[in-house]
């Protein structure tokens, strides 16, 4: 329970009680007020804090480089890259303090209480300056009894004690109030002119040709003995520039990077210097001056105050993530939780706009399913700021609520979920419904070229084709949906379909059967200049049917696609050799690839005799000077009598790698070893996660390929782990059941 929920409590407490039903609806009404003026005080403090600290720094002497305005609220960039917010107009704050500096340098706060400005004391009684180097910019905040309270450090806060020495009452004005801090914002002739409630007012000039400012500068940064470490630096209009750093440390400065080394060794002067910032003064040719820095500190000598924090994940879902945070020599800790790729928070901005941290955990709900998120933790021991710590997390699939009648279901209104994608009526209209009850049917014909959602029903052994001659044209969103999910219909195309331009392929519980196909492969891709890549092809539920000979894709000079899914599919191969489930050749367009995701996948070849390649993209590379963009992941899948000597992944280069919950199984007669990934070019770095794997039979399972020029270091001699017993022999793969034995119940497919 939060300090403003215990406030409503024991106002709650002390309300009389009435009637059942007018008693109930007046005691309705007082607690609805009171709820509101609570709202106000919470909104009063976040501004008037933003606010303060914007009085700080523009009083102390900065200067500013920018000033934006929206909605009321004033984003200001100083001319040492520092930004700082103010809180105009809109926000009503209520009755708070009306902060303002003497012309003593001290803080004064008028508290609207008529009494007029009186002096801030802290926790001694004495005046708290404003300025200079011992100038100290509080922190507001309200008690669980409705009094003020200050902090200087940002942890630690005490009741605000007016000039008589008494506590001051927060109070909240009934209608929200007006921002009770500054009566006017205004830039003029390149000045910002802040006016106070009380009269006072504040300028300070606007230098728009004048900054210095150093990148990702915000936290502490960990040197050890004799390391060197480069930071961006943003400069404009700087005429002079001097560098400063502490006792044994060396900097340099060009006109885009500051270079920082540390001392190669520990010696008296350095361990007596105390000093932690490396600072670049920049000095305008009019004259105007700011401080841009950053903060150093050695390793291993590192104060025992020093707040340090870990974190890690203990518990996934599809929609919350609970995490264990482990500290040492703190005295609170704050987060901040974010989507993956979005910008990550500085230790200043995690001060600022965290969550407080409670005990050692923290449980983070309402989350989307299969999305990376990220969590920034920092510690904070005083006025001391630790390392932040981060831990990157993805989301499961959610549990899918399965319907008999997939067609009524969204004409009810129903989302249909294919690959971790929704698809309902209110965004993709009317279907369509094409019935094979009679006779094969033509199903080109109707997505030939065609935009929209198709359910398919078939009786008597009917199957839906696409005979051979022309290609079927994908240029638009094609989905399609098996009617019945207990009754899935059989698609035999005999030519190849070219999926082009930004068009989508969507299945979902369809048989694919690629035995009847004149080409060798299924789907390619439109060429060059064509209006692509694809954007989706996705398979949902489907059993696909490889036969001896033929590919899902096959692509070595078009545009591609730029996600690939396979959810909960059964893929079937009777090839002897290896397969080739999707072949990129020597495809120059890797780096259209933004996504390939196999997940709860069956992969099996009923001869025990076969290999897989699901992606064989052996010498193919991005276009010249790009990257390759791909997130693989290969998570709980099996693979039963597909071991070979083969190669699951041969990509050149890739963004990251997941292999988690897999089950790789080789039936007795398979002795030849079998590697997870291969890659061809040099100097890969792949984000790796890599994991709780399991492997049974003769071969050896390995993560990396002999010839890869990457590999795993923190996986034990690069091998998956074998079980114990034979983790299948209760399974009939014949009848599609396979379910491992309960001890490896984590690993693989779940059906």
């Amino acid at each position: 329970m939060n300090k403003f929920t215990r406030l409503v409590a024991v106002a709650l407490l002390a309300l009389p009680f009435a009637s059942c039903n007018d008693g109930f609806s007046e005691l309705k009404e007082r607690v609805d007020d009171l709820d509101s003026r609570v709202t106000n005080i919470e909104t009063s403090i976040k501004a008037l804090n933003a606010n303060i600290e914007a009085l700080s720094a523009l009083a102390g002497g900065a200067t500013i480089n920018s000033v934006t305005e929206k909605d009321g609220v004033y984003t200001v960039v100083l001319t040492n890259g520092e930004k700082l917010t103010i809180n105009q107009g809109s926000i009503g704050v209520g009755f708070a303090p009306i902060m303002t500096i003497d012309s003593e340098g001290f803080w004064m706060a008028d508290y609207q209480d008529g009494k007029g400005p009186v002096p801030v004391l802290d926790s001694k009684g004495q005046k708290v300056s404003a300025k200079g180097d011992n100038g100290q910019t509080p922190r507001f905040s309200v008690d669980s009894e409705g009094y003020w309270t200050v902090s200087y450090d940002g942890v630690s806060y005490a009741r605000v004690l007016d000039a008589a020495g008494k506590p001051v009452k927060a109070l909240a004005s009934e209608d929200g109030g007006t921002d009770a801090y500054f009566s006017n914002v205004d830039v003029i002739d390149d000045t910002l002119i802040l006016t106070l409630r009380n009269g006072d007012t504040y300028s300070v000039p606007v230098v728009k040709d004048f900054l210095i400012s150093i990148k990702d500068s915000e936290n502490i940064q960990i040197f050890n003995l004799g390391e060197e470490k480069s930071f961006i630096v943003e400069m404009k209009g700087v005429a002079q520039s001097i560098l400063s750093a502490p006792s044994g440390w060396t900097a340099s400065l060009s006109e885009t990077l500051l270079t920082v080394k540390a001392p190669a060794s520990l010696t008296r002067s350095t361990i007596a210097d105390l000093s932690t910032d490396v600072s670049i003064l920049g000095i305008s040719a009019q004259g105007y001056s700011a401080v841009a820095k950053v903060r150093v500190q050695l390793d291993g000598a590192i104060s025992a105050g020093t707040p340090k924090a870990s974190v890690s994940a203990t518990s996934v879902s599809h929609n919350s993530v609970a995490f264990t945070v482990a500290t040492e020599n703190i005295s609170s800790w704050k987060y901040i939780f974010a989507k993956s790729g979005a910008e990550a928070p500085g230790a200043a901005s995690i001060l600022t706009s965290g969550t407080e941290g409670s005990g050692n955990s923290v449980v983070i709900s309402d989350l989307d399913e299969l999305t990376s998120y990220v969590i920034y933790v920092l510690p904070i021991n005083g006025d001391k700021l630790g390392t932040v710590a981060t831990c990157t997390v993805t989301t499961i699939a959610a549990p899918e609520v399965v319907f008999e009648d997939n067609y009524t279901a969204y004409n009810e209104g129903k989302a249909i979920v294919i690959a971790g994608i929704k698809y309902e009526k209110s965004v993709w209209g009317e279907p369509q419904l094409l019935s094979a009850t009679s006779a094969n049917v033509d199903l080109r014909a109707a997505i030939h070229d065609k935009t929209g959602i198709f359910f398919l029903e078939a009786e008597n052994g009917n199957s839906f084709i696409a005979p051979a001659g022309s290609q079927v044209q994908i240029t638009k969103d094609v989905v399609v949906v098996s009617r019945y999910t207990s009754k899935p219909v059989t698609y035999k195309p005999s030519t190849y379909h070219q999926l082009r331009k930004s068009g989508s392929l969507v299945m979902k519980n369809v048989i694919i059967d690629l035995n009847s196909l004149s080409t060798s492969y299924m789907c390619n891709f439109g060429s060059p200049g064509d209006g692509g890549p694809f954007t989706n092809l996705h398979f949902d539920g489907c059993s696909i049917l490889t036969g001896t000979a033929k590919q899902l894709m096959y692509a070595s000079s078009q545009e591609l696609v730029k996600s690939i899914r396979f959810y909960n599919c059964y893929i079937e191969s009777t090839k002897a050799g290896r397969m080739d489930f999707i072949g990129l050749s020597n495809n120059p367009y890797l780096d259209n690839v933004k996504e390939v995701m196999f997940y709860n996948n069956i992969f099996y070849n009923p001869n025990a005799s076969g290999a897989l390649a699901l992606i064989s993209s052996s010498g193919a590379a991005p276009k010249s000077g790009n990257a390759q963009q791909t997130e693989f992941v290969l998570k709980q899948n099996t693979f039963y009598g597909v071991a070979g000597s083969n190669v699951l992944l041969v990509v050149n280069g890739a963004k990251s790698l997941t292999v988690q919950n897999n089950l790789f199984y080789a039936p007795a007669g398979q002795s030849a070893n079998t590697f997870v990934i291969k890659t061809n070019a040099e100097g890969v770095e792949l984000e790796c996660q890599v994991g709780d794997n399991i492997a049974y039979g003769t071969p050896s399972f390995t993560i990396t390929h002999s010839n890869s020029t990457f590999k795993i270091d923190d996986v034990e001699e690069n091998t998956i782990p074998k079980a114990a017993s034979d983790l299948m022999k209760d399974a009939t793969p014949s009848a599609g059941d396979f379910a491992p034995t309960a001890e490896y119940s984590a690993y693989g497919a779940k059906r």
